[in-house]
């Protein structure tokens, strides 16, 4: 699969991290510096990028791809943090985001679940952020 080969070319290059594969179609990339790692699982038609809570499905198309790896390139050279989203204590969601030219956050990729809560009590949401120091 040529995007393994293109990641792998990339993050070779880097040396503040490691990676190995978990299986044939899983690699790891691990963090030197903290406990940060990123999975990615590669799969026929689509490939899924794993950081934290937070993951994203990207197709297997020469466009996802290159997004794919733009993303992960982002999370590890430190220009991006994650908006956790917490509801009644408990994790609910993240949103991956991306620092502009000018250093100021673009809000990016979510993941969330949903869960309607048509008679429950009152939802109390925060947010809070998490800077990563890949």
């Amino acid at each position: 699969m040529k995007v393994k080969k293109d990641i792998i070319k990339l993050i070779e290059e880097l040396p503040q991290i490691k990676f190995e594969f978990e299986n044939e179609d899983v690699l790891v990339i691990n963090s030197i510096k903290s406990s940060y790692s990123i999975r990615i699982a590669f799969w026929e038609k689509e490939h899924t990028v794993f950081f934290e809570d937070w993951h994203w499905h990207f197709a297997n198309e020469k466009e996802e791809n290159q997004h794919m790896i733009e993303t992960i390139l982002d999370i590890i050279q430190n220009r991006t943090r994650l908006k956790e989203k917490i509801v009644n204590g408990k994790r609910k969601g993240s949103t991956l985001e991306f620092q502009d030219n000018n250093g100021e956050w673009e809000s990016g990729l979510k993941t969330e679940m949903i869960k309607f809560n048509f008679w429950g009590r009152k939802k109390e949401t925060k947010y809070e952020y998490k800077i990563i120091e890949f």
